[in-house]
């Protein structure tokens, strides 16, 4: 099964290939023309492999049916409910982070998937304002910061809300 990349690349080199055909009957011949063979390289297989070492590697994907939206909340630090997600390619990730940009937590996200609860590997112990990220999967099935794309909407705006959690020990 070819990657995204590499039929992007297969297409992008076919259009090249008939706009020279095309472009060259659409002008008189020449008598004496000199024509030039140019070689395509095909991709090689790692260039179609996202970076797992950069997660600035990964450029983020347009949804312009995506939206994530959240309500202030109050609890004891473990779930995070999302009032509302929205996105159209596919397996998505809603990942919660604090406002350094760690990780809490993250709950698998589809196109008919509502509503979606956060658990939080790590539990909030005091009130502060949350993050809630939206990211589509890369195919693996597992969330990864390195390796999964942000997702923008239909502006070029990154899916995200922030959020304000107010902590109450029970």
């Amino acid at each position: 099964m070819f990657s995204q990349l590499t039929r992007l690349n297969l297409t992008a080199t076919l259009i090249a290939g008939l706009t020279l055909i095309t472009g060259g009957c659409a002008s008189q011949p020449e008598t004496n023309s000199n024509l030039t063979a140019i070689e395509l390289a095909s991709p090689s297989p790692s260039s179609a492999q996202p970076s797992n070492t950069d997660p600035e590697s990964n450029s983020p994907v347009s949804d312009s049916f995506a939206e994530l939206d959240f309500d202030d909340q109050t609890g004891e630090g473990q779930l995070i409910e999302v009032e509302e997600v929205r996105l159209s390619l596919g397996l998505g990730f809603v990942v919660i982070t604090d406002q350094e940009g760690d990780v809490l937590g993250y709950a698998t996200a589809t196109p008919d998937s509502q509503p979606v609860s956060v658990s939080l590997s790590d539990r909030v112990a005091s009130s502060q304002e949350l993050i809630g990220i939206l990211f589509l999967d890369n195919g693996d099935g597992e969330f990864s910061i390195q390796s999964d794309s942000r997702i923008r909407d239909g502006e070029g705006e990154l899916i995200e809300e922030d959020f304000y959690y107010t902590y109450k020990k029970n």
